[in-house]
């Protein structure tokens, strides 16, 4: 098997980052300046991953699934419009404040916004936070294992990964000591901005 091509982008400024406030934002949305960072992604990889890149996964929150529409709209276009975006409720955010915590599927699918996104892979309970789903040190390591492993087994070469800060770091194996989510030396990723 050779080698992929993985581009992993955390979404943009949305509602609870600015205050922290992950109680009064359920699956915030993206903030004007947000919008601005999503605008100045998608001028810096119009040239680059959005001509390239054969795959777009999401988070399955609505801030990640803004960041990919607006932040990558000529690749979303070239691979044939927002049915191309595949939710993949692995990538979702570690923790289970309101903020973090997706919306059903039904709701979704009722948003105008996600018109024609693939939410094929939205179980029922992906966002209860229980079981696979939960926000546990263990739970985290099996979904980025499996993560890793579905990424590894797709054909194509180039994909581009957007979801969250935490669920980033268990992505790629860079959390902090004994599996907490980061520790003092980790630095904060920045929103909407493509790491590797």
């Amino acid at each position: 098997m050779g080698y992929k091509k993985i581009h992993i982008i955390r979404h943009a400024e949305a509602e609870h980052n600015v205050e922290q406030d992950y109680y009064s934002f359920p699956d915030a949305v993206l903030t004007p300046y947000g919008k601005q960072q999503c605008s100045i992604l998608d001028k810096s990889t119009e040239k680059t991953i959005q001509q390239s890149a054969q795959l777009l996964v999401s988070s399955p929150l609505r801030r990640t699934l803004q960041t990919s529409l607006s932040g990558l709209p000529s690749l979303i276009s070239r691979l044939g419009g927002p049915s191309s975006i595949i939710a993949l409720p692995e990538l979702q955010e570690n923790s289970s404040s309101p903020a973090d915590t997706g919306s059903s599927r039904e709701t979704l699918e009722r948003i105008e916004e996600f018109d024609g996104i693939d939410f094929g892979r939205l179980a029922k309970h992906w966002n209860s936070k229980t079981g696979f789903w939960s926000p546990d040190p263990k739970s985290l390591k099996s979904r980025a294992a499996w993560t890793r492993k579905w990424l590894a087994e797709r054909p194509e070469d180039e994909i581009v990964v957007v979801s969250h800060g935490s669920a980033l770091r268990f992505l790629t194996e860079e959390y902090g000591s004994h599996g907490a989510l980061f520790d003092s030396f980790s630095p904060i990723i920045p929103n909407a901005i493509q790491l590797a």
